[in-house]
């Protein structure tokens, strides 16, 4: 019986690859990051996007749940997270996966809706979900798996959504409560802690745009809203951690936010000009209130927006401003700076340029007034010297990941860096993703040359994701996971593709 080359090659991968060292280099490097500078190499999940069970131990309905329910048609293959990759009945395989790899660290977050099925302000825990949970990190901590409990990640139950979601601030009330819970039964046993992930996708996708739930689309109010709050929401959870749950003084506690690395289109003085006041607008309205040393939104952010706003015929600038008292309470409620980084991409400066060779997933009309309009964010065809990887928004451009994190280091004096989402995708259903360990490689060499070349104090590296998941706007049709899930069978049976057995071995697991 004949073979195609093809499935040859494949079989001398996942065969041989455990077996034979294919990547010394990045071994090499990998070492001298641990050993030298204590760093830790993990893997990340989110609970909407694996746990399933959507109608199990009286989980209440979710903002995305229902989103894929009334609006199928917006995912490309008309799939939801009701099952998922079934990670609520196998908890098993999940830890067996990690062990498989040798990371040193798990993030994953709590489903709010699943541990608080009467979410506002009601003290009825779910018991099952309790057990979960604390199985899961009883068995990473026995496998010595350093658990990073996230609490937000993109989904929120849909009773706080219908009230508004992040866009009012009875959510901050609602958060807290939450997290205290969360913090009365696990605070014990976990010490690193994520509070929000990736605000500013949070906020400009959800509030900026009706293609994603609550689909709503005041970007010019909704998410100056959310920041906001979210802000407030963050340091009052990180204020009741510090001074409620870790009087020991042990535990972190953190946010992440997701920067990608934005180029101009020409190197002309005025365009290089734009592009470092688009990056501080751009950056320091997430960033800077928690990180820069005075705290609150960047000046020019306040000063663009009233502009623009007094321009437009409102009689307040859309940009609510935060209060003396609220910028000393936001500023330092972080213990290090969380980083999601996927990609670079480049934009110009003037809307009415023309656009030439735009992906399709990057091609989309700036509303005025918005918070787009106001950040003067208009995409430009990618540099045609970037490599691109399957999913064509993402750039195989590791210079990218080593820009941001000298922005980092050099706007908020060098803080604690937590690279906590990292990944690259296929469009196909496959084993053999090589080009994605072609993706890895590079930003592990950005990280190492941040690090030891330029002194940049980053303490860890997590990859996106554990497992091919639920993709959120792309369903299944983007493939992200070290392991191929089988989304066919029923236990959603699970396989290392060619960049698990590349982590295993960089890692040197056993």
């Amino acid at each position: 019986m004949k073979f195609p080359i093809q499935n040859l090659i494949l079989f001398w991968i996942l065969t041989e690859a455990s077996n034979a060292e294919r990547y010394p280099e990045t071994k090499a490097i990998i070492q001298e990051l641990t050993q030298k500078y204590n760093f830790k190499f993990g893997v990340s999940s989110s609970a909407f996007q694996i746990e399933g069970a959507w109608n199990e131990s009286g989980t209440g309905e979710t903002m995305w749940g229902r989103y894929t329910i009334d609006y199928p048609e917006r995912i490309p293959d008309h799939s939801n997270a009701h099952v998922a990759c079934d990670s609520y009945h196998n908890l098993e395989r999940d830890i067996n996966m990690l062990k498989f790899l040798g990371v040193k660290f798990y993030r994953f977050s709590i489903s709010w809706a699943r541990l608080l099925p009467s979410p506002i302000l009601h003290d009825g825990v779910s018991q099952e979900a309790l057990k979960y949970y604390h199985n899961l990190i009883d068995q990473l901590k026995a496998n010595n798996i350093t658990p990073i409990l996230e609490l937000f990640h993109y989904d929120m139950p849909k009773s706080v959504s219908d009230l508004g979601g992040w866009t009012n601030a009875k959510i901050i009330k609602y958060f807290v409560h939450f997290a205290r819970i969360v913090f009365d039964n696990f605070a014990h046993k976990v010490d690193i802690w994520v509070t929000i992930n990736q605000s500013d996708n949070t906020c400009t996708l959800h509030y900026g745009s009706d293609l994603f739930p609550p689909v709503i689309d005041e970007s010019g109010v909704a998410v100056y809203l959310c920041i906001r709050n979210m802000l407030l929401a963050h340091a009052r959870v990180y204020h009741l951690y510090k001074n409620k749950y870790n009087l020991k003084n042990k535990g972190i506690m953190g946010i992440i936010t997701k920067l990608d690395w934005y180029d101009p289109t020409t190197n002309s003085t005025e365009d290089l000009e734009f592009i470092k006041t688009f990056r501080k607008m751009m950056y320091g309205i997430y960033s800077d209130p928690i990180f820069s040393e005075g705290g609150d939104y960047p000046e020019i952010v306040k000063e663009t927006v009233a502009k623009k706003s007094k321009q437009q015929g409102f009689h307040v600038s859309r940009l609510e401003l935060l209060t003396k008292d609220e910028v000393k309470y936001i500023r330092n409620t972080s213990d290090f700076f969380g980083l999601s980084y996927y990609t670079r991409v480049r934009i110009y400066k003037n809307p009415v340029e023309e656009k030439t060779n735009l992906e399709p997933q990057l091609e989309f009309k700036v509303k005025v007034p918005s918070f787009f309009d106001d950040m003067n964010y208009y995409v430009a065809s990618r540099d045609p010297t970037w490599k691109p990887t399957e999913i064509s928004r993402i750039m195989d451009s590791p210079e990218g990941l080593k820009n941001i994190l000298l922005y980092i280091k050099h706007a908020y004096n060098n803080p604690k860096v937590f690279i906590l989402e990292n990944g690259c995708g296929t469009l196909h259903d496959t084993l053999y993703n090589d080009g994605c360990i072609e993706y890895f490689k590079g930003h592990l060499n950005a990280i190492y040359d941040a690090v030891v070349n330029e002194g940049c104090n980053i303490h860890a590296y997590g990859m996106w994701g554990l497992m091919d998941n639920f993709e959120w706007e792309s369903g299944y049709t983007h493939r992200f996971g070290l392991f191929h899930t089988n989304f066919s069978d029923e236990k959603r049976s699970t396989k290392p593709k060619a960049t698990a057995y590349f982590v295993k071995e960089i890692l040197d697991a056993k």
